[in-house]
């Protein structure tokens, strides 16, 4: 599916959510109404007497209405401010554990692999990975509002139990998710069931009162004996948001699984590999015993309830429609998948190290978005292998990766270089600036290709640090861009990588919820980075800067006639740096559009060097459009 689209439509499923959660409300309503009618009509019928039904009390009504809608909706509000700490605060609910990115173990490091791998080859940041260890069924899930705050959790069943191609199947599939904007989604259905089902968890302690207070009391005693009745009646209520969480649940996820597993096998090139995971799921089960999994059971790779109303709520398709879908040929035997034919390995040759060109064709380039090719695939392999060959554990040290972002920084020109260190002993000590100096020859080895994977290889080491510890990377990071009295593209990158992709951990922001749907707010700021991209490819003079300017707006039929091309003296990084803040914010067929432009500036002649790249892929993952890189 095309990115864009499913990022738009994952937004638009939100008014499903919301018509189902008024449902499930007006129910409740009403059959807590009735529970309240029944024990108002017995408690005001004469003793001895028949009862006399009491129908209609719309004080009582309005009473129940406003406790409900009270209780319900604010309950979910609160979850969901709750689960803006990102896909991390939905892992720890279920039992997970953070992984060490650093890692030995060797089912660890696997997991951990593949997942790096996975990130790399899409343009995304490498999330967080927990490991639900008492869990020994195959599942997992991915979690969170964007890209940046992503978590990935898997059970201890799933890395012992599936080959490292079947785990890929997985993650891959997990990855989709996080790509098509079915995270973001996901998490707002946990908040909504959250208080839909506490109903049923306040009608369990109603009734749990009810009983301890007979206690020692005669047998008919009549108080007792309400308060439990009524806590009885208040779970059987409970059981209507149980339905419609389940309903919910099961309108929301099911085809969103099949895209998902379709798209695993277009990522790997490999069914059997997703396939196996699946028939291995038929064999060993996939239920997570955990008390929080009701709440989070859309979430799982597979169904994590033991029950799911015979199957006509299942949160899952069934396995074997799944298994067919990707392996039409499958025998219908659950199990051991038959191993596929060896191949003798071939390894991809060495990741170039200099400069380089790339043939692109723009609006190719731009439909790339949120798609994993197998030679993206096949490049972060290489990648992230080259980078362990050659840099050890260094990559995932949280006291040694900050060094080597550094590294990566400092000038070729060893006048500039040897100042930029000397800033470095006067700001951080010298062990400090012999430690960035000591690692400028192995950065340098790596190549300019190699070089953005390198920082998102380093991330998830540097997202342990502490804050202040961020702030002085960032600083620094800026000091040394600034250090040859301008700011290259790279050094650009680097800094909006970082910043986007830990700063929502260390200063606090979180996935905003506002969209601007309007160009009006927008047209400033995108002709600042439209210009930027223009003067980027160094234009021979002012008449073929207007030339690209007006190949490129043609792009982005929205802002047709309502931007100009700013002059190159009017344009500063800085400037660019706020205006991708607020470009953030657009809707994403408007993101297209301004990407789309920004593609065609860089790429009018048909080509673009590895510096343009970059620039226009930290640009994506500033607009949480993820650009897997150009191989």
């Amino acid at each position: 599916m095309d990115f864009f689209s499913a990022q738009d439509e994952a937004h638009s499923r939100t008014k499903l959510l919301v018509i189902y959660f008024i449902m499930a409300v007006l129910c409740i309503i009403a059959a807590l109404y009735a529970l309240c009618m029944v024990f108002y009509s017995y408690g005001t019928t004469p003793e001895n007497q028949p009862v006399q039904w009491v129908l209609w009390q719309p004080a009582v009504l309005a009473g129940v209405g406003g406790f409900v809608v009270l209780l319900v909706g604010g309950a979910s509000l609160g979850k969901i401010a709750e689960l803006k700490g990102g896909g991390g605060v939905v892992a720890k609910s279920v039992g997970g554990r953070k992984v060490d990115p650093g890692t030995s173990d060797p089912d660890e490091r696997k997991l951990m692999n593949v997942i790096e791998e996975m990130a790399i080859a899409s343009g995304t940041p490498v999330p967080e990975v927990y490991l639900l260890d008492r869990e020994d069924g195959i599942n997992g899930f991915a979690a969170g509002y964007t890209p940046d705050d992503a978590a990935i959790a898997v059970t201890r069943g799933c890395v012992q139990r599936l080959s490292r191609d079947e785990l890929q199947g997985v993650i891959a599939h997990e990855f989709s998710h996080i790509l098509n904007g079915d995270m973001r989604m996901n998490i707002k259905l946990m908040g909504v069931l959250f208080g839909i089902l506490l109903i049923s968890i306040i009608g369990e302690g109603i009734m749990r009162a009810g009983f301890w207070s007979n206690v020692g009391r005669r047998r008919d005693d009549k108080g007792g004996n309400a308060i439990m009745l009524f806590g009885i009646g208040m779970m059987a209520i409970g059981w209507i948001g149980v339905f419609f969480g389940r309903l919910i649940q099961s309108a929301i996820s099911r085809q969103r699984e099949y895209l998902a597993d379709a798209s695993a096998v277009q990522f790997t090139r490999n069914p059997n590999g997703i396939g196996g995971a699946l028939m291995k799921i038929g064999g060993a089960g996939s239920v997570v015993n955990h008390h929080h999994t009701s709440e989070t059971a859309h979430f799982f790779f597979a169904n994590a309830l033991k029950s799911s109303f015979g199957g006509a709520f299942a949160t899952h398709p069934p396995l074997p429609d799944r298994i067919k879908r990707v392996m039409p040929n499958w025998d219908g035997k659950f199990g051991s998948v038959a191993a596929a034919p060896k191949r003798e390995a071939t390894k991809p040759p060495p990741i170039p190290s200099g400069q380089g060109k790339h043939k692109v064709n723009p609006a190719e380039w731009v439909a790339g978005v949120g798609v994993i090719g197998a030679s993206q695939l096949a490049y972060a392999q290489q990648s992230r292998a080259q980078a362990e060959e050659s840099l050890g554990e260094q990559i995932h040290d949280s006291s040694q990766a900050g060094a080597l972002v550094l590294a990566l920084l400092l000038d070729r020109n060893s006048e500039v270089r040897q100042k930029q260190l000397n800033w470095l002993e006067q700001d951080g000590g010298k062990e400090l600036a012999d430690a960035v100096a000591e690692n400028f020859p192995k950065a340098q080895a790596q190549g300019i290709r190699q070089r953005i994977p390198l920082i998102e290889m380093t991330l998830p080491a540097l997202a342990q640090i502490s804050r202040q510890d961020y702030d002085a990377l960032l600083k620094r990071i800026v000091k040394l861009s600034e250090a040859d009295q301008e700011i290259s593209f790279f050094e650009f990158a680097v800094m909006r990588l970082v910043k986007r992709h830990l700063g929502r951990k260390f200063e606090g922001a979180h996935a905003k919820t506002n969209v601007i749907t309007s160009t009006g707010p927008l047209r400033e700021h995108f002709s600042m980075l439209l210009s930027t991209m223009i003067w980027a490819g160094e234009p021979a003079n002012d008449a073929e800067a207007k030339q690209i300017f007006d190949q490129a707006i043609q792009q982005a039929p929205l802002f047709h006639g309502q931007i100009q091309l700013k002059p190159v003296d009017q344009l500063s990084f800085n400037d660019l740096d706020k205006a991708l803040d607020v470009l953030a914010d657009a809707r994403f067929g408007t993101k297209r559009q301004m990407l789309a432009a920004c593609a065609t500036a860089v790429g009018h002649d048909g080509e673009v060097t590895t510096d343009e790249a970059e620039l226009i892929r930290a640009v994506a993952v500033t607009l949480d459009c993820p650009m897997p890189p150009l191989v």
